[in-house]
């Protein structure tokens, strides 16, 4: 179950809230969906504004903690710690991170993904500029690993032999998750925390067009490094971990393997 929360116009005081809501059976599935929510204990009274939409108005000062019910045969709930108010955009911590994320020669990314269904999907890459990343990814018992180096793509599942495809177009270094989701709107900053015992900056927007809503949630760094990030759309819940930025990392053939 996808969840979205806008606050609106995110001051003290009157605020509306519109709640996203998006089943993996669609729109259609979704609308007949009881949908409850509540501030600090106390519920919300919500309208139905579309199938995937609910809005309620309330009065925020900040802080406050937005929980979600969503009424599907097995029950869920999810809540959302909002910031303080007035929220400060966050367009220069953006295009800082932006730059800085361009300039990198080398980094590596854990990645988990799930459909929202029960399986999850973990990831390991090492990407190196210009054009070179190896990958390693296990999904229920199963594995499939990537050498991607130019034009010449190896592949393997599990502990099988070697593939090698030559003429593969070649993958930019870097390129990021993020880069397919452009105009980035709402910027703003919800906070901060420590990540990896780093202090960084929360920042939170939506991306891509209206049609397919995608959220984006990052933890950056006073250098504009991302040691954190969230993409969330519908059937498409992922966590990346980035470090080891600009290491010296080298992205070879694999052994026994001729290039």
């Amino acid at each position: 179950m996808l969840v979205g929360l806008t606050v609106e116009s995110a001051r003290p005081g009157a605020n509306e809230l519109t709640i996203y809501v998006l089943s993996s059976d669609g729109p259609g599935a979704t609308a007949i969906l009881p949908v409850q929510a509540s501030i600090d204990g106390g519920q919300v009274a919500l309208t139905q504004c579309a199938d995937s939409c609910r809005r309620g108005t309330v009065s925020l000062q900040g802080g406050e903690r937005v929980a979600i019910d969503v009424g599907t045969p097995g029950g869920g709930r999810t809540t959302f710690r909002l910031p303080h108010l007035p929220v400060a955009p966050g367009n220069q911590v953006l295009g800082k991170m932006l730059t800085t994320m361009a300039a990198l020669t080398s980094y590596r990314l854990d990645e988990e993904l799930t459909s929202g269904l029960g399986t999850t999907v973990r990831s390991t890459y090492a990407f190196v500029a210009p054009s070179s990343f190896e990958s390693h990814t296990v999904e229920t018992g199963s594995s499939f690993s990537t050498v991607w180096i130019g034009d010449t793509r190896y592949t393997r599942e599990g502990e099988g032999a070697w593939k090698v495809e030559q003429g593969a177009p070649a993958v930019p270094v870097p390129t990021y998750i993020w880069d397919s989701f452009r105009p980035y709107r709402d910027v703003q900053i919800l906070g901060s925390a420590r990540v990896d015992g780093v202090h960084t900056t929360e920042l939170a927007f939506a991306g891509g067009e209206q049609d397919l809503p995608v959220w984006f949630r990052f933890w950056i760094d006073g250098k504009g490094l991302v040691h954190r990030a969230e993409m969330r759309a519908p059937g498409h819940f992922m966590d990346h971990r980035y470090y080891d930025f600009d290491a010296p990392i080298t992205i070879q053939p694999p052994k026994g393997v001729a290039r």
